[in-house]
């Protein structure tokens, strides 16, 4: 119970809801084919202790059963005893994924050649911010700086140069999506992994925390980038904000790495 205790940065709640409503579709089928497929010779009954089992199973909230009968009108209520969280809901798409889920505690050159689009990853790894993100935010806590020179009226060498990156490092981040770099942790070779993180499924963080340490990550291989493929991870006007500051990997992602979808980052 306890190693199932995480602390989370990151869960991409559309997908999470997305993943879940298909898998539980088909779950909910699989039962209803299994129920009408039983002889009609055959009684088949479920009481509430059972029918709350099979919940558990299914890795749905366990509901409050009530039974209420009035004359000849019998009525049967259910009511959630709990409304489910973003994380337990993530722990139940692990449930869920658990057959198929690619844990890598060690990226090995066999293991890597193995990946497939479309399939769950485990890993382990260290977050690279794009370098233009990371100036953007130094150039943020600069801003600070400008106001209180203005305020007690001090010069400030560059001032116009340092103004226009202000600006810009500003509507840098303001985008609602930014590309990260994920180093394996334990790989002897220099794989790569790459993802668009979300602002909005932040929790109770910000993509400037993620810098420091290591982070368990589940993905969904999105794509394979090819040996002479460049794959674009950072807006285009990036070099003309900061011409002298951008260099082209970057901007550019190249082989070997691979394209993800990052579904949760927790530690």
């Amino acid at each position: 119970m306890l190693e199932r205790l995480r602390d989370f940065y990151y869960i991409d709640q559309r997908s999470l809801l997305n993943y879940l409503s298909v898998i539980e579709e088909g779950v909910l089928q699989t039962i209803q084919q299994s129920v009408t497929g039983v002889s009609p010779k055959h009684h088949l009954e479920f009481s509430a202790g059972d029918f709350q089992k099979l919940l558990c199973k299914l890795g749905l909230p366990v509901p409050a059963l009530a039974y209420k009968r009035e004359s000849a009108n019998t009525t049967v209520t259910f009511q959630a005893s709990k409304e489910p969280t973003v994380e337990s809901q993530f722990m139940k798409l692990c449930k869920y994924l658990e057959p198929v889920m690619n844990t890598l505690t060690e990226v090995t050159q066999e293991e890597w050649n193995s990946l497939t689009i479309g399939e769950f990853i485990t890993c382990t790894c260290k977050i690279e911010l794009p370098a233009a993100y990371t100036m953007s935010v130094m150039l943020n806590e600069a801003a600070d700086f400008l106001t209180f020179a203005k305020e007690l009226h001090l010069p400030v060498q560059d001032k116009t140069i340092l103004e226009h990156g202000v600006k810009y490092g500003k509507k840098i981040l303001e985008k609602q999506m930014h590309h990260v770099m994920l180093h394996p942790v334990r790989s002897p070779e220099p794989f790569l992994f790459t993802a668009p993180l979300h602002q909005s499924f932040f929790l109770g963080a910000a993509l400037s925390d993620l810098q420091n340490g290591s982070y368990t990550i589940t993905a969904r291989i999105e794509h394979l980038i090819g040996a002479e493929e460049r794959y674009p991870i950072f807006d285009s006007m990036a070099p003309f904000f900061y011409p002298d500051k951008i260099a082209e990997q970057d901007c550019f992602v190249t082989a070997p790495a691979v394209v993800i979808k990052v579904l949760a980052i927790y530690r």
